[in-house]
């Protein structure tokens, strides 16, 4: 965790509440060891350089990307003949991300609907939104948020893409391409574009937030949201 320290004069302590939490996180650096024979040093080094997902035998519905930073190894036995080699490793997307990418589709039936999501403790910067038939769009989890006002027929697809902030509106059921309608959107949260962050229903459970917020729908008005769920462990 990083935190920035704001100091108030004349006042003890430093000033709470800054930053989100999820957004002060840092890049976590994790140390793997793996024991093998000496004469098989260079292509346990091939494996970790060439490799870019780690994931745990007993989660294999998790995962994540990985920079190796450093290796170092200590010999045992006759002439070193077993080694255990210790890699530094770094997550530089932080979170564990669900394997397996999905998409959640939600009926928007009333001003203000609760669309479903993952059941994660992580934050999501990089999911696609696709919103059908409504007016006076706005989009919420926590304090991010997006807003498109125009109205959308039926047939029309308003989407969002979290990873670079852009939005499409297309005339078919296609989740590529279509007008760009970025200037017609306001939106912010981390990085300063839209970004998806847990809640707690119960003190047991933790997942996503996305509150769909409209003021009008055409008919099949819906929400779906395609992404992988982001995890702390």
């Amino acid at each position: 965790m990083q935190r920035t320290s704001l100091r108030v004069p004349g006042l003890p302590g430093v000033v709470a509440g800054v930053e989100k939490t999820l957004e002060a996180l840092d890049a976590p650096t994790l140390m793997l060891v793996v024991q093998t024979p000496r004469s098989a040093y260079e292509d346990v080094l091939a494996l970790l350089s060439a490799g870019s997902v780690l994931s745990i035998t007993d989660r294999p519905e998790k995962q994540a990307e990985y920079e190796l930073l450093t290796t170092s190894y200590e010999g045992h036995g006759n002439a070193d003949a077993i080694i255990d080699v210790t890699a530094a490793v770094r997550l530089p997307g932080v979170f564990w991300r669900d394997a397996v990418e999905t998409t959640l589709t939600t009926d928007l039936t009333s001003d203000s609907v609760v669309a479903d999501t993952w059941r994660m403790t992580g934050l999501v910067t990089d999911a696609v939104i696709r919103v059908r038939g409504t007016t006076g769009l706005r989009l919420i989890s926590s304090t991010a948020y997006v807003d498109y006002p125009p109205a959308l027929t039926s047939g029309s697809y308003f989407r969002y893409e979290c990873a670079t902030g852009r939005a499409f509106v297309t005339t078919t059921d296609t989740w590529t391409g279509g007008t760009e309608v970025s200037g017609a959107v306001e939106d912010d949260g981390p990085g300063d574009k839209f970004g998806i962050y847990p809640w707690r229903p119960t003190p047991l459970e933790s997942m996503a937030r996305l509150r769909v917020a409209s003021t009008a729908r055409a008919a099949g008005a819906k929400v779906e949201l395609r992404g992988r769920g982001a995890h702390l462990v």
